[in-house]
């Protein structure tokens, strides 16, 4: 199987960048946001980081895969997604809503793959539903850029992240 090439995990208080994909530049800027701003700028902060990221792919295909927006600090962190890209003029080609349940959100990762093959990033509102949507591009034998938000510690154990 092939490795996902870059895993961005960001959240309110510290961005932490893992993989060979990651431009250098990117990579030397790890570094602490001290934010009290609010779930809205964390969704602008992930679409800066994601063009920082694809700087040099000016039409890179990004999306967004969210779980059942219903609390107010989960939409307002899409809607400041959708914002930040719009202010980095990148294309957000495609918004998934699905349940949380990792088999679920496997499968919607799998059917936005099939729709867009050749997806360069992807912005998942919730880091457990990270770990099955790396199901999804390790079947599809891909690699995607991963922007994700609200991090535990389990998923960074998962990724070896310190």
């Amino acid at each position: 199987m092939k490795k996902v090439m870059c895993l961005c995990v960001l959240l309110i208080g510290m961005a932490i960048l893992v993989g060979c994909g990651v431009p250098a530049s990117v990579q030397s800027n790890q570094q602490e946001f001290v934010s009290s701003t609010g779930d809205f700028a964390t969704g602008q902060m992930a679409a800066r980081q994601m063009a920082e990221i694809f700087k040099d792919k000016p039409n890179a295909k990004i999306a967004m895969l969210t779980g059942e927006l219903r609390q107010e600090n989960q939409i307002d962190c899409a809607n400041g997604f959708k914002q930040g890209m719009a202010e980095v003029e990148m294309n957000l080609v495609a918004e998934q809503e699905t349940n949380v349940a990792p088999y679920e959100v496997m499968i919607a990762m799998e059917i936005m793959l099939v729709k867009y093959p050749d997806l360069d990033g992807v912005f998942i509102l919730n880091d457990t539903m990270v770990l099955s949507a790396l199901e999804a591009f390790k079947n599809a034998n891909v690699d995607v850029v991963v922007i994700s938000c609200d991090t535990t510690g389990d998923t960074l154990k998962a990724y070896n992240v310190k």
